[in-house]
């Protein structure tokens, strides 16, 4: 709710949202009396019009095209659910249970497979993907295993730093594979992507989390789209850190990244905000 009214002058009335619907009976109560909640402060703060309010996991939701109750996204086209198109411009998704986990039956992550499902629902429609991870993860080995490959289409110099990134670096690793896979997933659903330098930071509970800006621009819906930037592009962007209510440069970065070379990305930023961001020079790097 306080996204929706720090960006009420932006946003169109149509809004979706999404609160989870336990099945334990406990977790179940906290998610309805939440629910409530949320649109008891979206009448108080005058943002009820246009409110819809979905009960379920957003990525069930995402796949299945309705809720619990069978309700619809109210940006879904009429066709059926199963296929129906989505023409949200602006995704704003909190993972905060990171990537998920890997179904042992199937060896795929339903997250993953949301994600995939929530472009392909958007293709035709241009729209903004904001993106927050939790560090948190059951996938680690599948994110090694993914980077490795990526040295297929990137330079080794690129990668390997992020491949010798231990415990505690996850959200490196993370800000290595998300662009790259939202890139193919893009790709393939005709769209071209651009991504902006991610944010980490420490949320409630202490939790890490990274955030992510990825721009879809519909583009080809016969063959396949092709993204403004390469993987080396997105391998090396700088990885930006809040800290005490102000964004920065994170202390760490890879040793080829140069921060500056990503101003042209924050063009819509004020000039002397991107010079606070970035600052003036390299921040440390490590092998």
């Amino acid at each position: 709710m306080l996204d929706l009214l720090a960006w009420r002058g932006v946003l169109d009335p149509r809004r979706t949202a999404i609160e989870e619907r336990p099945k334990a009976g406990a977790k179940r109560d906290l998610a309805d009396d939440a629910a409530a909640e949320l649109l008891a402060n979206a009448i108080k703060g005058g943002l009820a019009d246009g409110l819809q309010i979905l009960r379920g996991d957003v990525g069930s939701v995402i796949i299945k095209g309705m809720d619990d109750f069978a309700s619809r996204p109210i940006m879904s086209d009429h066709a059926p659910a199963e296929t129906a198109r989505f023409a949200y411009d602006l995704h704003n998704l909190d993972f905060d249970g990171g990537l998920g986990f890997i179904n042992k039956a199937t060896g795929e992550a339903p997250r993953l497979d949301a994600l995939r499902k929530l472009v392909e629902r958007q293709r035709g429609s241009s729209f903004l993907l904001f993106l927050t991870i939790n560090v948190r993860n059951t996938v680690g080995p599948a994110i090694a295993d993914y980077l490795d490959r990526l040295q297929r289409q990137a330079s080794i110099g690129a990668v390997d730093w992020y491949l010798k990134r231990g415990k505690g670096e996850v959200e490196y690793r993370l800000k290595a594979i998300v662009p790259i896979l939202m890139g193919a997933i893009a790709q393939s659903n005709g769209f071209a992507l651009r991504c902006l330098p991610p944010v980490a930071y420490t949320g409630s509970s202490q939790a890490r989390m990274v955030h992510f800006i990825c721009e879809f621009w519909a583009e080809d819906l016969i063959f396949a789209g092709v993204n403004h930037q390469s993987a080396d592009d997105v391998l090396l962007l700088p990885m930006l850190e809040s800290r005490d209510g102000a964004i920065g440069l994170a202390g760490l970065q890879h040793p080829l990244c140069d921060p500056q070379a990503c101003r042209a990305l924050l063009a819509h930023l004020a000039s002397d905000y991107i010079d606070a961001v970035l600052g003036t020079a390299k921040a440390n790097a490590s092998d």
